[in-house]
């Protein structure tokens, strides 16, 4: 589970990013988003790394951030990740950034236990804090945070719970 973050220059991407950009799920996407070929001035334009550069703190200020790279991404993303904090951190800009040895990018390497409960207790903190509530969740309970996301983005409590439950079994059968 990696954010895509790729660098801002389409001319100097290494070529595991080339390839990363042919793959079925993601060249359907950077087609109908970017055009094809590519519009590297929109592309430029929307790059996470260059509106860090270009946008004031305060235009960014009121976002919240979390993003997380695995250590063994098979597309290399930890490497922009960590580019995109140190931007982050020059800029002075609040983010949650998570490196994750050993972590790999997709489900079948780790993602349960190694950054879905950290990602989904920030997103249920993020609505909890909309709707002027506070709420702490510790440990690795994905399905507690998963939970009170839920429950607070107003889906109602039946749907949190039955979502809860079908999550619960989905870990259960990938641990």
């Amino acid at each position: 589970h990696s954010a895509a973050v790729f660098p801002p220059d389409l001319n100097s991407l290494p070529q595991r990013f080339k390839n990363a950009m042919k793959s079925q799920w993601l060249a359907p996407v950077l087609e109908e988003t970017f055009g094809d070929p590519i519009d590297a001035e929109l592309w430029k334009a929307n790059n996470p790394m260059a509106l860090v550069a270009a946008l004031k703190k305060d235009e960014l200020q009121d976002l919240q951030i979390y993003f997380d790279a695995g250590t063994k991404d098979r597309y290399g993303f930890h490497a922009t990740n960590e580019l995109l904090h140190a931007a982050m951190e020059k800029a002075k800009l609040a983010h949650t950034w998570r490196k994750i040895e050993g972590g790999g990018h997709s489900w079948g390497e780790g993602l349960a236990t190694s950054s879905l409960p950290d990602s989904l207790r920030f997103v249920a903190q993020q609505f909890a804090k909309a709707q002027g509530q506070s709420i702490h969740v510790t440990g690795n309970d994905t399905v507690q945070s998963l939970h009170f996301a839920l429950l607070l983005n107003q889906f109602g409590a039946r749907a949190a719970q039955l979502v809860a439950q079908a999550c619960a079994g989905l870990f259960q059968f990938l641990a």
